[in-house]
């Protein structure tokens, strides 16, 4: 009877170990699971809710009876975490306000470090060279409940070429290759015209033609339009996955 009233903390203590040695090398639902408060029933000190994503993540990368296997050694995994953090915050939060890349600019690494999860990465290719000029939420162009993205490339074409991703629920990588062909969004071409290039700006219009889904707008740097040699903006309406895509022709848009 004397030690009845501890019982809840002990199992406290139980599930919050439990879940610890789960989540080392688990799966993300696993991971996800870990708590502030368990790590903190364990002894582990300085986990915030700023660098618990970074900490989970790296208790998520060892392996139950190797790095996990003591407080102390628990300990050591977060604070190198919680390190990682702080650098990788600082960096991306200078990034704020600046245009020009320069030895300071984060990495895939340095987002991965500050425990952020989940993603995708979008490939160019030696068929299609992916320099982005622009990019932007394209809001759901297809209707599929997902949010798309749009990208504006100068991908060595004359006229430039404008991508809309899909959005999806998976981590697996996408190359502008399937893009190109229709696989996980379609391409918007620009015109084969010296001094034109599409996508130096884009954005989502929202649902300008009241159909339900997002629609697109498209800048260029100038027109083939003499009597608007200083630029143009082009509306795409956003179409479900089984319309055809779309394709520049001169002075407007059309369905390819």
């Amino acid at each position: 009877m004397l030690f009845q009233p501890r019982l809840p903390e002990l199992q406290a203590l139980a599930n919050a170990a439990a879940r610890l040695i789960a989540a080392a090398g688990g799966t993300p639902s696993e991971i996800a699971a870990l708590t502030i408060d368990d790590l903190k029933l364990l002894g582990v000190k300085g986990v915030t809710v700023d660098n618990l994503p970074a900490v989970i993540a790296a208790i998520g990368k060892t392996t139950p009876d190797t790095a996990v296997d003591t407080v102390d050694e628990i300990q050591t995994v977060a604070t190198t975490a919680q390190t990682a953090a702080a650098n990788a915050l600082a960096k991306i939060s200078n990034l704020a306000g600046t245009d020009k890349a320069d030895a300071n600019t984060p990495s895939l690494d340095d987002y991965t470090a500050a425990g952020v999860t989940g993603g995708f990465v979008i490939n160019g290719s030696s068929n299609t060279k992916l320099n982005v000029l622009s990019a932007s939420n394209a809001g759901d162009v297809n209707g599929d409940g997902l949010q798309d993205l749009i990208i504006g490339s100068s991908d060595g074409t004359t006229g430039g070429s404008t991508y809309v991703v899909f959005g999806k629920t998976d981590n697996t990588a996408i190359s502008i290759d399937d893009i190109t062909n229709g696989t996980g969004g379609f391409k918007i071409t620009g015109p084969v015209s010296a001094g034109v290039t599409l996508g130096v700006s884009v954005s989502s219009a929202g649902d300008l033609n009241g159909d339900g889904l997002s629609d697109l707008i498209v800048g260029t740097a100038t027109s083939t339009n003499a009597a608007r040699p200083a630029g143009a903006a082009y509306v795409i309406y956003g179409k479900a996955p089984a319309q055809t895509m779309w394709s520049w022709v001169p002075a407007l848009w059309t369905r390819a």
